[in-house]
This record gives structure tokens, C-alpha cells and sequence, in this order.
């Protein structure tokens, strides 16, 4: 293999740049020829895409309609009900006074909203109650399609002509004689100027004043002369009509213009809706779902993961959100995402796994090293060229680039050494023969050029060409090489950071405090900071290294990356997305004046198409000159700029749904004297956010003097008794983006008191003391009868000792001697009686199952006293994990635990579960013998009773998450796993 040297003179490559622009050129200027020419920001395909169907709780797939009421739940319209939906669940409301089961949702005003059945009726909501419109008793018999409300009554369209009813009840109706285009009234809208548009099955008419008796005036043209889907004023005077043969606009002045929405002529558009961008947004048959902003026209199809084409409506909630319903496929939303990620097949890449990017310093673009997989340029709108063995890269793996100040492009890569585009060919570059992985290229302030990888450290020689090892760093396995303010070198290595220049000699730092380090960055302020594979985040202040971890808010452990803004924030990468930290919260936290951080982090619910993010390489993630922040993931790369996320400005509105008092549920406006008995009290709450209803925060107190309680993400509240007197419960949310409702939702609560805290308590008591003294003063007066009294006393207190004595055998038969907690017998007795009652309740049960990893060898090096001391340990860290009194722990067996988690979900025991992994990791036990890590880690297996309804004892739950365990060390130890659909066969 021939090998060059750097040159030493600055080399670009202008003619391939100059190709490049006059391609980009050419393919804009083509582009720019279609009116729906759309721009690099804020494109279609960038916005997040969810979907809901019966499999997810919604009753049926139509949605024929909807609505977000006042309290902020979406209303939907189905052939099965109607349907309130707060994020996270759909629940079906009651048919009494519904106009049946097959409704549509036909109008909606400020204060509520109007249904339709499929054989006629009418109903109205505020969201609150629901009541009929006896539109009946007006001779109104036929199917109502739309509904809305004017100055003096309700304009109602229904299959058989239009309808108005005047506050006095008097009803007013126009047929096809009167200048209807068609008997079928289809949509209706009254705009504040008084006209009333009709949209009919053959045509679209006017009423001038709002009244048709004044006259009907027909739109003139051929979009307005078919059928009318719906109707959209535009907030400045005018209104959209969909139509069967287009979409068209009429303005102040009645004058139409057709919208061209598609490619095709004549293309039926089912719904239309004006956004608060206004954005107009239309639902095209066969074509999907189209945006136009100005002379932009964009679609979101079938290829984007759109349900169908077959649109009943589009609606946008306050949070910006866009719905669509389908006929038959269910509730799609689409809304905005905080990044932008590039990974697909529409921006010319499949799913690549980026190991590295870096600056292209010929020209605007990007270069991306592939995992195996070749060196791509990126132009920001897609992969222009992938380079690989045919450009002379004969190792494709490429793990680490350098743009240099003279402009060389390098490329490291994985296995085969280092590369240099040179006329756009790559060349090998120099370096010893077992210096082939190159994870780490970096040029110093002097222009040195810096290489390492698993065989230590390399110095480009200029003298002689080619890249040298540098002494006493052979046994280094380099991911990371940075430079400090005093030009000292930083790194960062698998058996931690090094720190100094080959001429003064290099020195460890830290010892192996910080683990595999992957990323290191001098702030120049004096500081040090510190990213790990593991450990999560350290900071280095010249005297003291502090550790940020899940007690500081702070529970990524791996920190491939760390990029700082021009407003005071670090942004992280890791296996869990991308975190924004303020750093002068981060200091503050260090130095004790702060004890929790303020954390963003962005993952596939941000746009990320993986949250996993890339690292091992140099550099994983950089910041562009325009500020913009391009990090690498598994699946792509994505983008953003810290000073323009998305954030969510709008306060979750907080309701309290209904609260269950010993399994009877009632409404929170009609509770009783709570009994003063009642032992399990649960507070069902919700948090309107509908943007990711997943990351809604919760806390609650009862008593407006008592400390909050951190719910997290749950919606419901449990008291296993509350104090006698009136009590004020509430319960506050915060939004995705941490905003909070301060004064969120409240109920007032009166419990009867017990007995004790009565006012005849303090007179039985002096009436049961007098009656006790007159008893004692006949017992002395009764000679005879002392030595009996004597005698039964000792027997009394014999007894006594012998029943204490009964207890602690009884206890000690329960416990486990060595780590205290319940043994295996306590532990069945326990799960038995838990497996009853959740079956009594009809509530949830989940248990996991802890295995503490490795222990035989855990034994084999340090011994069986530590072993115990192990054990010891790792009990008390895994009962610090269960909150609730009801949780229950003990030793199954060995180093095999089990918890039992009463009402509580899969997915809230496997929450409980990873915070047991993450604990028993940061209680740092050192193990000798571990294949996981240098530290005592443990795995975990998952089953809940909501999973496994069919399970028919409670130790096939036991074997479910026992299965689910071996399949958790299977898969690598140190982790979680969640038992799949049905209980595994107890044989």
C-alpha cells in the first residue's frame, strides 16, 4: 500500500466545490419552477407523526369530528360514542342524552360544541355535562350535518334543508325552491360580518346578511357547483370551501380563487383548516395531507407514515398541535419537534449509523463518518455522495475526521489507519503498522495534529511524513483528544484522562473515579468537565472533582459529547438523547448552593429518529458556525439551535376526575363525609398538555400547609387514611417543557373523625376511669380474695411472656436473618394475599424480580464475609427505591430478591426497576470479578397483572418476571427487561 504525507501548504479542493454549488445550483433553480417550492425550515416532514386506534383504547377507528372543549380534553365523534381523550386515555361517555351511538361532531362555538346522530337528533356539550336540543319538537327530523350559532338562536343544515331557531323557539327553514343549490346541507359558517356561507351536496351559496330570507347568492365557479366538505374562515374577512373538485377561497367581496392544492385537477378535498401560522391546511383524497404557506405547498403521505387519505377532519388545539381524523384509521396528530433529524430515505439516507461530523471547510456542507459503512457529504438538505473503496477509502469505517486549518480533510477509521482526500481521491496517510484504529484526530493550538486509538497516542512527524507513536501510551485505548487554555493536553481514554505533553510526561488524573471517558472539555475558565461512559458528568475545578448523577436531576450515564452555546448552556449527547444544562446551575450544584438541575432533554418524542446518539469517536457532535448543533446518532443525525427549540408556552389545565373511596368511584363534586374508616382513598387527576402527555409532571398535597408530593408522571393519588376534619386537596401539572400550572385543580375533602378525636372521647375515658377505681377500691377491700388477685397476675404476665415469646418466633420465621427483610415464606404469604386482593379490586399487581449479577465470582474473589456484606448492601439500596408502604421486598433465595408492587402497572414497576439498576450502580461496590462493569450491578425482570390478565395464580406472575429476568442477563446483565404478551407455562 503506497502512503503519503501531509503537505505542509493549505490544499482545498475548489473545483470539486465549485461542481457541488453549480449542482445545487441547477437542482434549485429547477425546483423553483412548481408553486409549492418549499424552503430548508420548518418543512412538512419535520413535524413529529402519532397515531391512536382501537388497539389503543379509542372506541372505534372513525373519528367524525372533533373538538377541544373548554377544560382542554379532545372531544371525538365515533360510530361508537362519544369520546373525551386527555393524552394518555380514552374513556367513553355515558349515551344518556347522546342522539345515540353513531355521532358526528357538526359545529363548535367558545362554549361548547354540538352532536349529531346518523338517524337524526341533537345534542350540546360544554364538557362538562351534555344535553339534549330538542330540535324534534321543531319539525327538525331528518340528520343534522352541521350546527352553529348566531345572534339571536342556532343555524342548523340537516339532509333536508337549512333550519334557523330564534331564542323565542320560533323555526325558519329554506329548501331547493327557496335558492339552495341542493336540499342536503352539508356544512355551514357564520363570519363575523354577518354573511352565512351554505355548503350543500351540489354547490356553495351566500346569505348576505346572515339571513337567507334577504336573499342567496350563488358562488360562481366550478368548485362551488359540487359537493362542500367543509368550511374554514381565514381570519381576515374571507373563508375556504373544500369541495369534491378542489379547494377554493372567497374573499370579503364574494369574489372566488381556486387554491391549487395538488398536482392533479379536480382533486377532492375532504376538510381545510386556517392554523394560528395561518397555514392552510387541507385533507386531499389520494394525495394526503397538504400545507400551503404562502407560495409553499407540501405534503405528508402514505411514505410518512400518514393513515389514510380518506379525511373527516382537521382540527388545531391550543398547543399547535394538528389533529386529523380518518373514516375508518383512526386519530393522527402531527406537531412540532425540538430537533430536526436527517435519517431517512427523503433526505437521500437510509438508516446509517453516523459515527463523526465535522465542518466541510470547501464549502457550506457537512462530512459524515459512517459505521462501516463509507465517509458521506452532507449539504444540509440531503446526502449528496457517499465515498468509499472506489474513492480510494479502502476502510470504510470510519470513526473519526479532522478538517485542518490548512484544509485537509483526514478520516480515521476503524481498523485501516488514516486517510487525506487529495483531488478527490483518498490517499493513505503514514503511521506505524499497528496504529490501524484511529478513533481520535485533533490539531493543537500549534498546529500539531494529535491521532489515537487502541493503541495509544500519535504526533504527526513533519520531518518525517508520517504519523509516530508517542512513548508510554501503547497500553491507552483513545477516544478523546482536547487541549486546554495553557495548551496542556486533555485525554480522554477507556481507562480514563491523561493530562499533559510527551516532553513533560503525561500523568492520570482522577485514577479510574471517572471511568471510560469519552468526551472532555476545558472551559477555560479554570474548569474541567468530564463525560463518561457509565458515570455520567464530572466537574474538575483545580482542587475537587464532583460527580452530577440521577439525585441532582441529572440520569444520563453516558456522556459521549459535551457542546457548549453562546447562552450558557452545555448541551450533552448519550444513549438516552441530548441535555441541555445551564452551567451556571451545574456550578451552583457543585459548590452546595443548588440541589437539583433544570434539565431539557430532547429524544424520539423531540423528532430524534433514535435517542441513542453516537460516541467513541472524534468529534461526535459539533457546533456550526451559524450556531446550529448537528449531533450523530444510531439512526441518522439531527439538528438544532439552542436559541430557536420549540418550547411549550401554554399551562396545563389540571381537572380532578373522580375520586374512589374503598373501590366505589364517585365525581369529585358529590363526595360524602369520608367514613372514618375508609382505608383506601385514591384521587384520580389529569394534566391537559396534549403535546407529549407522557412527560405531564404532577405534584399534590392535602392541606394547604403540607409539603408537595412529586407524583412524577402518575394521574392518581392514594391515602390509606385521612385525618378527621376538612381538608383541601391539590394537585398542580407542569407541561412537557416543565411550565407549571401553580394553581392547578382542588377539592375540598371532610372525613368524619374517629372516636378518639370526638368530643365524648375525653368523657367515656373519665367515665371508664371512675368505674376502673371503684373496681380497684372493691378488689382491696377483699382480703379474701389478694392471693387470687396475686396468682392471676403472675399467670397474666407468664402468659404475656409466652405470647411475646410465640411472636418473635413467628417473626423470625418470616425474616430473613442475614439481610432482614422477609424471607421466601413471608414472601409467598404476602403475594398470595396481594394476588386476592388486586383480583377483588380489579387492580394491578407487578413484581420484579433482582438478581444481583456475577455473585458467585463476587464470592469466589472477595469472599463469603463480603459476599454478605454485599448482600446487606444491595437490599438496603433496593428498599430505598420502594416509596409506598404497601411495596413489599424479600429474599427469594441466594442473591434473588422479588418485590411486590400493589396497584401499580407494568410500566410503573419497570420505571421502579431501572431506578433499583441505577442505584445499586451509583452505590459504587466494587467488583472484582464483574463482566459488566468494575462495580456490583444487578438485572432485573418485569411482570404486571395488566399485561397478563389471563394469568390464574399468582406464581405464574412469579415465573413471568423470573423469565423475564433470565432474559434481562441474557440480553447482557446490568438491566431490565418486561415480560412479553402472556405469562410463560409454569412447567
Amino acid at each position: 500500500m503506497t502512503v503519503t504525507p501531509l503537505p505542509r501548504s493549505k490544499h482545498r479542493l475548489p473545483i470539486m466545490a465549485d461542481i457541488r454549488r453549480l449542482i445545487l445550483a441547477g437542482m434549485l433553480l429547477l425546483s423553483a419552477l412548481p408553486a409549492w417550492t418549499q424552503g430548508p425550515e420548518r418543512l412538512l416532514r419535520h413535524f413529529i407523526h402519532s397515531s391512536w386506534n382501537s388497539q389503543d383504547g379509542l372506541p372505534q377507528n372513525s373519528i367524525n369530528g372533533m373538538v377541544q372543549g373548554p377544560q382542554g380534553y379532545l372531544w371525538l365523534a365515533t360510530f361508537d360514542g362519544l369520546v373525551r381523550f386527555d393524552g394518555t386515555r380514552f374513556e367513553r361517555m355515558p349515551d344518556t342524552h347522546l342522539p345515540g351511538r353513531r355521532l358526528r361532531i357538526v359545529g363548535h362555538g367558545s362554549d361548547g360544541f354540538w352532536i349529531s346522530g346518523e338517524f337524526g337528533g341533537l345534542s350540546w356539550s360544554d364538557g362538562r355535562i351534555i344535553k339534549r336540543v330538542p330540535i324534534e319538537t321543531h319539525g327538525i327530523t331528518s340528520r343534522v350535518a352541521a350546527a352553529t350559532a348566531s345572534d339571536d338562536g342556532l343555524w342548523v343544515g340537516a339532509l333536508d334543508g337549512l333550519y334557523h331557531i330564534d331564542d323565542s323557539g320560533r323555526v325558519s327553514s329554506w329548501r331547493a325552491e327557496d335558492g339552495l343549490p341542493a336540499e342536503a346541507v352539508w356544512t355551514l359558517s357564520h363570519l363575523p360580518d354577518g354573511r352565512l356561507f351554505i355548503g350543500t351536496v351540489r354547490g356553495l351559496v351566500v346569505a348576505r346578511q346572515g339571513d337567507p330570507d334577504d336573499g342567496l347568492t350563488r358562488i360562481e365557479h366550478f368548485i362551488a357547483r359540487d359537493m362542500i366538505y367543509a368550511l374554514e374562515p381565514d381570519g381576515a374577512g374571507g373563508i375556504y370551501a373544500a369541495g369534491e373538485r378542489g379547494l377554493l377561497h372567497i374573499d370579503s367581496s364574494n369574489r372566488p380563487r381556486a387554491i391549487p392544492v395538488s398536482r392533479h385537477a379536480d382533486s377532492s378535498v375532504r376538510s381545510v383548516m386556517v392554523d394560528q401560522d395561518r397555514a392552510i391546511w387541507a385533507g386531499v383524497v389520494g394525495e394526503g395531507l397538504v400545507r400551503i404557506t404562502g407560495s409553499t405547498r407540501e405534503t405528508f403521505g402514505a411514505e410518512h407514515g400518514l393513515l389514510g387519505d380518506r379525511f373527516t377532519s382537521l382540527y388545531e388545539d391550543r398547543e399547535r398541535n394538528l389533529w386529523y381524523g380518518t373514516n375508518g384509521d383512526g386519530l393522527g396528530q402531527l406537531r412540532r419537534g425540538k430537533v430536526v433529524a436527517f435519517g431517512d430515505r427523503q433526505w437521500g439516507m437510509s438508516t446509517r449509523a453516523v459515527t463523526s461530523i465535522i465542518a466541510d471547510p470547501g464549502d457550506d456542507g457537512l462530512w459524515l463518518g459512517f459505521n462501516c459503512e463509507g465517509l458521506g457529504h452532507f449539504d444540509e438538505q440531503r446526502l449528496q455522495r457517499i465515498y468509499d473503496h472506489r474513492d480510494g477509502l479502502a476502510n470504510q469505517c470510519v470513526y473519526s475526521l479532522l478538517a485542518t486549518r490548512s484544509g485537509q480533510l483526514l478520516v480515521g477509521t476503524h481498523g485501516g489507519g488514516i486517510f487525506r482526500l487529495d483531488g478527490g481521491q483518498f490517499k493513505p496517510v503514514a503511521l506505524p503498522r499497528e496504529h490501524q484504529t484511529v478513533l481520535a484526530l485533533y490539531q493543537q493550538s500549534d498546529d500539531t495534529i494529535w491521532a489515537g486509538g487502541d493503541r495509544g497516542l500519535l504526533r504527526y512527524d513533519q520531518l518525517q511524513g508520517q504519523f509516530v507513536a508517542v512513548d508510554d501510551t501503547a497500553d491507552w485505548h483513545v477516544q478523546f483528544i482536547t487541549e486546554d487554555e495553557h495548551g496542556l493536553l486533555w485525554i480522554g481514554t477507556i481507562q480514563g484522562v491523561f493530562h499533559g505533553l510527551p516532553e513533560h510526561g503525561f500523568r492520570q488524573r482522577f485514577g479510574g473515579r471517572v471511568g471510560h471517558v469519552r468526551a472532555v472539555y476545558p472551559d477555560g475558565d479554570g474548569h474541567i468537565w468530564i463525560g463518561s461512559y457509565g458515570r455520567g458528568l464530572f466537574r474538575f475545578d483545580g482542587r475537587k472533582l464532583f460527580r452530577f448523577g440521577p439525585e441532582h436531576g441529572f440520569g444520563d450515564s453516558v456522556v459521549s459529547r459535551i457542546i457548549a452555546d453562546d447562552s450558557g448552556h452545555f448541551w450533552l449527547t448519550g444513549n438516552r438523547g441530548i441535555h441541555g444544562l445551564v452551567v451556571e446551575q451545574l456550578h451552583a450544584v457543585a459548590e452546595g448552593r443548588r440541589q437539583h438541575l433544570d434539565v431539557v432533554s430532547m429524544d424520539t418524542r423531540d423528532g430524534m429518529l433514535s435517542a441513542e446518539t453516537s460516541g467513541g469517536g472524534q468529534p461526535a457532535g459539533m457546533r456550526g458556525t451559524d450556531g446550529h448543533i448537528w449531533v450523530p446518532t444510531i439512526n441518522g443525525i439531527v439538528r438544532f439551535h439552542p436559541e430557536e427549540i420549540n418550547r411549550n408556552p401554554v399551562k396545563p389545565p389540571v381537572v380532578i376526575e373522580r375520586v374512589v373511596i374503598d373501590g366505589h368511584s364517585m365525581p369529585p363534586d358529590e363526595l360524602p363525609v369520608l367514613p372514618a374508616d375508609a382505608r383506601n382513598i385514591e384521587i384520580h387527576y389529569t394534566g391537559l398538555s396534549l403535546a407529549v402527555p407522557e412527560r405531564v409532571r404532577f405534584r399534590y398535597r392535602l392541606g394547604k400547609a403540607a409539603p408537595w408530593t412529586d407524583a412524577g408522571n402518575r394521574r392518581v393519588a392514594y391515602f390509606t387514611a385521612i385525618p378527621g376534619g376538612e381538608h383541601v386537596f391539590q394537585v398542580i401539572a407542569a407541561n412537557n417543557d416543565g411550565l407549571w400550572n401553580e394553581q392547578g385543580a382542588s377539592i375540598q375533602l371532610r372525613a368524619a373523625a374517629p372516636f378518639h378525636q370526638t368530643i365524648w372521647f375525653p368523657f367515656s375515658v373519665a367515665a371508664a376511669a371512675t368505674l376502673f377505681a371503684s373496681l380497684l377500691w372493691g378488689i382491696r377491700m377483699r382480703a379474701a380474695h389478694r392471693r387470687e388477685s396475686e396468682l392471676a397476675r403472675v399467670v397474666h404476665q407468664r402468659t404475656e411472656a409466652l405470647e411475646e415469646a410465640n411472636r418473635k418466633l413467628h417473626s423470625q420465621a418470616r425474616m430473613d436473618g442475614l439481610t432482614g427483610i422477609a424471607n421466601r415464606r413471608y414472601l409467598e404469604e404476602t403475594l398470595q394475599r396481594e394476588w386476592g386482593r388486586a383480583r377483588r379490586h380489579s387492580e394491578p399487581l407487578s413484581l420484579i424480580v433482582i438478581d444481583i449479577d456475577h455473585f458467585k465470582e463476587y464470592n469466589d474473589v472477595h469472599g463469603h464475609l463480603k459476599g454478605d456484606d454485599c448482600l446487606r448492601q444491595v437490599v438496603e439500596v433496593i428498599a430505598g427505591c420502594l416509596a409506598r408502604a404497601t411495596d413489599f421486598v424479600a429474599r427469594y433465595g441466594g442473591e434473588e430478591f422479588v418485590a411486590v408492587l400493589p396497584n401499580t402497572e407494568t410500566a410503573g414497576a419497570r420505571i421502579v426497576a431501572g431506578q433499583m439498576i441505577n442505584a445499586v450502580v451509583a452505590s459504587a461496590i466494587a467488583h472484582g470479578a464483574s463482566k459488566v462493569c468494575q462495580h456490583v450491578t444487578v438485572s432485573a425482570g418485569v411482570a404486571g397483572t395488566d399485561t397478563f390478565d389471563s394469568a390464574n395464580a399468582a406464581t405464574e406472575l412469579l415465573n413471568a418476571a423470573d423469565t423475564a429476568l433470565f432474559q434481562a442477563k441474557r440480553s447482557g446483565r446490568n438491566a431490565v427487561c418486561v415480560a412479553d404478551h402472556d405469562v410463560p407455562d409454569s412447567s
